[in-house]
């Protein structure tokens, strides 16, 4: 994904509109809390169907993204 679209969709949860590496470490803290509404889950499901990569977890062992 290109910086845009990540902040889009930052801005999309209320997570900052920026675009510092604080927000987009939000977004990602916020992708993987997992404790979503069936509207955010649903809405994160059709991201994932766009772009199947951006939701995808670390590696077993892996660090989280800004970790």
């Amino acid at each position: 994904l290109r910086k845009e679209e990540l902040v889009a969709i930052a801005i999309e949860f209320g997570l900052g509109s920026e675009g510092l590496v604080e927000d987009l470490c939000k977004l990602c803290a916020f992708i993987q809390a997992g404790n979503h509404t069936p509207k955010t889950w649903a809405r994160l499901a059709a991201l994932e169907a766009q772009r199947p990569k951006i939701m995808e977890p670390p590696a077993e062992g892996g660090e989280p993204c800004c970790g």
